[in-house]
């Protein structure tokens, strides 16, 4: 596999959630190893303890942007995907870390999860659209991932916020053409 390395976040991830796809279908160890070293470099990367997760990781002449939602819902999607092929405990961890910063960042009065962080300068705006769930949206992404961490942790707050999402969506669902 020879690629065009991505600066952006979401990108990358989507690049580990197909590599772990075909890994799957194939059985082929060496494009697992290949999924899993494209992970590695978005955790080496596009994440800082002092810095969380960035969209687009600060570099010389830049200083990088925060993350979106989708950065974050990708992510935890990602992880997900690894963690169903090789059970790596450290997937779970990083995805419980990782969702616990989506949802300091990007949550909203409402519970639910906005496009933006509050403090962006870039497009402060707090997106929502009830057509959020269908497609590649922030809401429709980051519900399973987020369901699975209620189930494996326990813990409410990632219940709670899938919660609102659902709360928000499930009426779209008879007004969306499917």
């Amino acid at each position: 596999f020879v690629i065009e390395p991505t600066r952006v976040t979401e990108t990358n991830a989507r690049f580990v959630s197909a590599l772990a796809e075909l890994a799957r279908v194939s059985n082929d160890q060496a494009i697992l190893d290949r999924a899993r070293k494209a992970m590695r470099n978005l955790k080496e990367r596009h994440y800082s303890d002092a810095n969380g997760l960035m969209r687009i990781p600060a570099a010389e002449d830049w200083r990088g942007v925060s993350a979106r939602g989708r950065d974050y819902a990708t992510l935890l999607s990602a992880l997900f995907d690894l963690y169903r092929l090789d059970l790596d405990p450290a997937h779970l961890v990083w995805a419980e870390q990782v969702a616990r910063e989506a949802l300091v960042q990007l949550r909203g009065a409402d519970d639910l999860l906005r496009e933006t962080p509050a403090n962006d300068r870039i497009q402060p705006l707090p997106l929502h659209n009830t057509a959020m769930i269908f497609g590649l949206s922030t809401w429709g992404t980051v519900f399973g991932p987020l369901e699975r961490l209620t189930q494996l942790t326990g813990d409410e707050e990632f219940g709670a916020a899938a919660d609102a999402i659902l709360q928000r969506l499930t009426p779209a669902l008879s007004t969306q053409a499917l």
